[in-house]
């Protein structure tokens, strides 16, 4: 069927194939490919001068042959995360391409296959083997004026791999993956630490809600760590719940964040990185959880709003000097009450005038306070939620289920960790 004089096509929820040609020369400016679809044909969108944007759905494994060579238009397409192969000619000729993201499972990229993208700007390869590259001519109207970005682990891989080489610009990404609007770095095989979407900073705004493990590309990462400088200059940022499994802030990671009020430390923090928190200028309370060993040097240096301190752990941490904070006059410390002493001691911790000694809840699920988790901290919650709140209640402790919500799941999943003998998995 003549395709050339074709503006506009609708195609059915039903359709799982999308043959050969199918849309070839046509004056389409944009498709609508229903999920339904598995497989684009060759040629099925090659010289649609005016198509502008597609989507492809994630079902699609193999960009065909000349899929969209010659779409002088194109501006924006997604290469689905499943996707193991891109055919010779696939973007032959998409002048408007400034970027394109090549999924971590591509194995090989065929010849010409982004021959003539004369205006891209930027190859983000997600792979971490490089993939094979068919012919010099893949990717050669670009070499000099695009960045590639690779995963940050293998930048060598690719300065030695057939092509790829010849880049002139070749950096590590900033990222790994993304899931939910918060971005992650690799941390092992089956970890995750959150960081930053580019050095331009400023990533994050509002409440941020750093779940305990994440799916991505069919695998589950448990978060761990909170990776230097993920949320710095964050000026919007007022709200970060870690999860429990957290067990690193890095070195600068919530520097400069100043609309932060209030942090909480998870317990299986060991350390606190240099500057972590320096400069947040509205941080008026922190809870340094009960595992950490170390605070790095400035990590709060900067935070004049501080009225609050608390120190969950019964050893004081050890402080890298004595500008780890500069609130020792200002601010009240809180610390376990068999411990009071052993601040009043120890190096920097002692130059705080106000230390004090209070009953320290056991963290997430002691809704209560009582320094317990049990039935009491069920029913507090239950309270809390029959009433709408109420403000002597462990906020921090409440969120059990770790969703960023408090509600009936919080509930649940309490009653089952009881019910467990307390295995938090």
């Amino acid at each position: 069927m003549p395709t050339a004089n074709i503006e506009q096509v609708t195609i059915g929820s039903e359709v799982t194939l999308l043959p050969d040609k199918f849309l070839d020369g046509s004056k389409i400016t944009e498709v609508a490919i229903p999920a339904s679809v598995t497989s684009i044909g060759s040629y099925a969108f090659r010289n649609c001068k005016q198509l502008v944007e597609v989507a492809i759905p994630d079902s699609v494994t193999k960009i065909n042959n000349y899929l969209f060579a010659g779409c002088d238009s194109l501006v924006s397409v997604n290469i689905p995360v499943g996707v193991t192969s891109i055919g010779q000619y696939a973007f032959n000729g998409c002048k408007m391409l400034s970027s394109v993201v090549i999924p971590s499972g591509v194995t090989e990229i065929g010849t010409y296959a982004f021959y003539n993208c004369t205006g891209l700007l930027q190859i983000i390869c997600r792979a971490v083997v490089p993939p094979t590259v068919a012919s010099d001519y893949t990717f050669r109207s670009c070499y000099s004026t695009a960045k590639l970005k690779v995963p940050r682990g293998v930048i060598e891989d690719y300065k030695a791999a057939n092509y790829w080489k010849n880049f002139l610009t070749i950096v590590g990404d900033e990222y790994d993956f993304e899931v939910d609007g918060i971005y992650y770095v690799k941390t092992g095989e089956n970890t995750a630490s959150v960081t930053y979407k580019d050095t331009d900073y400023n990533t994050y705004s509002g409440t941020v809600s750093i779940p305990k493990q994440v799916d991505y590309e069919g695998v589950t990462y448990r978060v761990t760590g909170v990776s230097f400088e993920a949320f710095k200059d964050c000026p919007d940022l007022t709200k970060v719940t870690m999860s429990k499994r957290i067990q690193s802030i890095e070195y600068n990671a919530f520097e400069n964040c100043t609309s932060l009020t209030r942090v909480t430390i998870p317990d299986n923090v060991t350390a606190i990185g240099a500057n972590a928190f320096k400069g947040c200028t509205t941080l008026t309370d922190a809870t340094i959880g009960s595992s950490v060993a170390t605070i790095g040097a400035q990590a709060f240096d900067g935070c004049d709003a501080l009225t609050t301190v608390m120190s969950r752990s019964v050893t004081p941490p050890t402080l890298a000097g004595r500008a780890c904070f500069n609130c020792y006059e200002t601010a009240t410390l809180k610390v376990p009450i068999a411990a009071v002493e052993d601040y009043s001691s120890a190096d920097y911790w002692k130059e705080f005038l106000q230390i004090v000694g209070v009953e320290i809840n056991a963290g997430p699920g002691d809704v209560d306070g009582d320094g317990n988790i049990g039935i009491g901290d069920v029913t507090s919650l239950i309270d809390y939620l029959l009433s709408g709140g109420d403000a002597s209640f462990y906020e921090e402790n409440a969120d059990f289920d770790e969703d960023g919500k408090i509600g009936i799941g919080d509930v649940a999943d309490l009653i089952d960790y009881l019910l467990s003998g307390g295995d938090d998995d």
